[in-house]
């Protein structure tokens, strides 16, 4: 049987129910709540809370009975002749200020290591890679290491060309060890996070007929 996982995202909650635009500068914050809590003037009710901005001429509503919200959004309002906009609160979007992973990537000039033995490890890999006189690296060069020990494959980023070139131009030997070292490219990361992997088919099953199964 093939399974496909979709994480789930948290329902968001919205502290606003209503914002308001364009109110009247000679106005108070008493004003606003009032005419929003009267279901004669605004088709309103009770608030619960209320964020009122003068200098902007704005206003956050959450209302106790979230029913009035739509009636509320329905009606034209005017608070002192001067006509608002109200409308469902739209919460701001949220900035992303971590650094973008292709940014660093693209810099990047990987490599393949395969035949580890499976007492290495990160640190050693980093210290071997470094050594000039060992592996034909260079030190401060390697920036990112990739370790999977149960194949004994691990891939190896360096910040110059030429280094890298010249470590898999070397015969590369850790721990009496013979490596195998190639150039490597890895898959995007965006690309990746639009596949799903599916297991539990038989080796029969040709890709023609599950290709059009999934479509």
């Amino acid at each position: 049987q093939s399974a496909l996982y979709i994480p789930q995202t948290p329902a968001q909650v919205l502290k606003w129910h209503l914002q308001v635009h364009g109110l009247p500068t000679n106005i108070c914050e008493d004003e606003v709540e009032m005419y929003f809590e009267s279901r004669k003037t605004s088709n309103g009710g009770e608030l619960e809370d209320m964020e009122f901005n003068p200098s902007t001429g704005t206003a956050l509503l959450r209302f106790v009975d979230q029913s009035v919200v739509d009636s509320v959004c329905c009606k034209e309002h005017t608070l002192k002749s001067v006509p608002l906009n109200v409308c469902h609160y739209q919460p701001p979007p949220v900035q992303d200020h971590s650094p973008s992973p292709s940014a660093g990537e693209a810099n990047l000039f990987w490599i393949q290591v395969t035949g580890l033995l499976k007492s290495i490890d990160i640190p050693m890999l980093e210290m071997y890679f470094e050594n000039k006189r060992r592996s034909g690296g260079q030190e401060g060069c390697v920036k990112r290491v990739k370790l999977d020990r149960s194949p004994g494959v691990a891939h190896i980023a360096f910040d110059d060309q030429g280094v890298a070139d010249r470590v898999c131009s070397r015969q590369q030997c850790l721990l009496k060890q013979l490596l195998k070292v190639k150039r490597y490219v890895p898959e995007d990361e965006t690309a990746m996070k639009k596949k799903v992997l599916v297991s539990g088919f038989n080796n029969k099953d040709d890709a023609d007929m599950l290709e059009m199964y999934f479509e």
